[in-house]
């Protein structure tokens, strides 16, 4: 039986031959975090909207409603 750590150690494969990446192109450190797909504002790019505690209260009722 395969667990999930030895399938990727015993059946791993080699799609061609090893291609060097140039490091010294990216920024030591930065500052500021790249943002990552942020046309689809999910994740860090999804900026939150304050929602009180009746605000959460009617949305939990119209979930409980729906099941």
């Amino acid at each position: 039986m395969l667990t999930s750590t030895s399938d990727h150690e015993l059946r791993a494969a080699c799609i061609g031959p090893s291609y060097p990446l140039d490091l010294t192109k990216l920024p030591i450190r930065s500052e500021k975090l790249p943002l990552q797909y942020a046309s689809l504002k999910v994740g860090y790019c999804f900026k939150v909207p304050y929602m009180n505690l009746e605000d959460r209260a009617v949305l939990g009722e119209n979930v409980e409603r729906f099941f």
